[in-house]
């Protein structure tokens, strides 16, 4: 589990700058984890999910919860 925060600046399916900030926790499970010292010890993967309370900086459409969902597929090429 970790908590997360940060600013997000941009909504690309609009095109347009809409400044908001978020805060929550994401939960990550591993879906391939092989143990150090393993030949393929850096193919390690993961599924994350989050939960996000996000809040608009410019008031035009107040807070709402968010969810994401995804996995951490730039372990794939780094070591533990």
């Amino acid at each position: 589990m970790r908590f997360m925060t940060g600013f997000m600046f941009f909504k690309v399916g609009e095109g347009r700058f809409a400044p908001t900030w978020l805060t929550g926790m994401q939960l990550t499970f591993p879906i391939l984890d092989l143990p150090k010292g393993a030949t393929q010890d850096q193919l390690g993967v993961d599924a994350a999910i989050g939960f996000f309370w996000e809040h608009d900086l410019q008031d035009s459409g107040g807070d709402h919860l968010l969810v994401t969902m995804g996995f951490d597929v730039l372990s794939l090429f780094g070591s533990k």
